[in-house]
């Protein structure tokens, strides 16, 4: 990240640099913030195997919560919902 100065501000091209590095950083913040409110950030098990299997399994609930909102979203309003 640029960072302006006292009598130094930025040009336009590091504020085009700041502006794509933070559009970046705000989509994996927001996926780490999500996995710790869920709690899927603290792993209470003993054994490989069973962390291997607590991980896999909160990854596949977190990647389900975006997919079901597409599903939603691309079916057409029905009268009965």
């Amino acid at each position: 990240m640029f960072k302006g100065r006292r009598g130094h501000p930025l040009t336009e091209e590091e504020k085009a640099t700041n502006t794509l590095r933070s559009r970046r950083r705000v989509r994996v913040e927001h996926v780490f913030g999500r996995i710790s409110q869920m709690g899927m950030d603290m792993v209470r098990t003993i054994g490989l195997k069973r962390g291997t299997q607590h991980n896999t399994l909160s990854n596949l609930v977190l990647q389900l919560g975006p997919l079901c909102l597409l599903d939603r979203l691309s079916e057409p309003n029905n009268a009965n919902r």
